[in-house]
C-alpha cells in the first residue's frame, strides 16, 4: 500500500507567545528597517502600520515561512497522490517519476521515500532485477530514518528481506524496531504477523496479547488477533475479537463481512470441527535458525 498523508501543523506560532507577554519588554530580533523592509516587499499597506514593531514583524516572516514549507509539504503529498494513481494504473516508470519529484520539493517526505521502495520492489520482482530490490531497501531504510513509526515502511522492508531470503533480518528489523519502541502496540503487530506468515501461531497470538496489554482498544491488534484465530479454526474467538473490532470501528465493512460469514459458518459446523490455514511461508523457524 503507497503512502500519501500530509501533516500541516506549522501553524500554533502564537502558542509559543506567553500570557503575560508585553511588546515593551520584548526581545527585539530584527532591527526596525530590515522588518520594514520585508513588509514592503510583502506589498500588504495594511501592514505597514505594524513596521516598527519589531517581535510582529518577527512574526509575520515565521508565519510566511511556515506557509512556504507547508506549501512544499501540499506540492509533495499532490505528487504522491498523482504517482499513486499512476502505479495503481500499471505505469510504474511515471509513478517513480512522481514520487522522485515530490521529494525534490520536499527532500524530508518519508512517504514519497517509501512510495519509491514501493515501486522499486514491484519493478525489482517482475523482472528479477537483484539492482532495483538493493534500491527498494536502500528507500525503505531511509524512509525509517525519517519516520521511525512508519509501520508500512517497517513492514514493507520485512517483506522485502524474506523475499531476498534474508529471513533472520525480517526478524531482527521488526524485533529492533519493538525494542526502540517498547510502548508501542504497532512493532508488536507486525511482529506477530510475520511470525504468523511463517506458521508460529502461537507467538503471534502471544505477541497481540502483550499489543492488547498496553492498549485493549486497539483495533490492529484485535483485529489481527482475530485473523491468527481465523486461521487457526479458533472461529468462535476469532468472531469474538471481530466484534469487539466493529464496536470500537462500526465503519470497517471487511470485518463486518466477515463476522457474517463466521456467524453462518458457525452455525452449521459440527461441533469441535476446526479448519486451519496452511503457513504463508511454510513451517520454518528462521528466527533461530539462521
Amino acid at each position: 500500500m503507497l503512502a500519501n498523508q500530509c501533516h500541516c501543523q506549522d501553524f500554533n506560532l502564537f502558542l509559543f507567545l506567553p500570557r503575560n507577554f508585553s511588546l515593551s519588554r520584548a526581545i527585539f530580533f530584527l532591527p526596525s528597517t530590515e522588518t520594514k523592509m520585508y513588509l514592503d516587499i510583502c506589498g500588504q499597506d495594511q501592514f505597514r502600520i505594524l513596521a516598527n514593531n519589531r517581535i510582529l514583524g518577527v512574526i509575520l516572516m515565521a508565519v510566511t515561512v511556515s506557509l512556504f514549507f507547508c506549501g512544499c509539504k501540499l506540492r509533495a503529498n499532490q505528487h504522491n497522490i498523482t504517482g499513486i494513481q499512476a502505479f495503481q494504473s500499471g505505469q510504474v516508470s511515471q509513478a517513480i517519476n512522481e514520487f522522485q519529484k515530490a521529494l525534490t520539493v520536499d527532500p524530508q517526505n518519508a512517504n514519497a521515500y517509501y512510495n519509491l521502495a514501493s515501486s522499486y520492489q514491484a519493478l525489482g520482482k517482475q523482472a528479477k532485477n537483484k539492482s532495483w530490490l538493493d534500491q527498494s531497501e536502500q528507500l525503505y531504510r531511509q524512509c525509517i530514518s525519517l519516520d521511525d513509526q512508519h509501520v508500512d515502511a517497517h513492514r514493507g522492508l520485512s517483506a522485502l528481506l524474506i523475499e531476498t531470503g534474508q529471513e533472520k533480518y525480517a526478524f531482527d528489523l521488526l524485533n529492533a524496531w519493538r525494542q526502540r519502541h517498547p510502548g508501542q502496540t504497532d512493532p508488536l503487530i507486525e511482529l506477530a504477523r510475520l511470525y504468523q506468515e511463517y506458521g508460529d501461531s502461537r507467538r503471534s497470538s502471544d505477541l497481540l496479547a502483550d499489543a492488547l496489554k498496553l492498549n485493549s482498544n486497539s483495533t490492529r491488534a484485535l483485529k489481527a488477533l482475530g485473523h491468527v484465530r481465523d486461521s487457526q479454526g479458533q472461529y468462535q474467538l476469532a468472531l469474538e475479537n471481530y466484534i469487539r473490532v466493529l464496536q470500537l470501528d462500526p465503519q470497517q465493512t471487511d470485518i463486518a463481512n466477515r463476522v457474517t460469514e463466521l456467524q453462518n459458518r458457525l452455525a452449521n459446523l459440527p461441533a469441535g470441527a476446526t479448519e486451519t490455514a496452511p503457513a504463508r511461508y511454510g513451517s520454518v523457524d528462521p528466527y533461530s535458525s539462521k
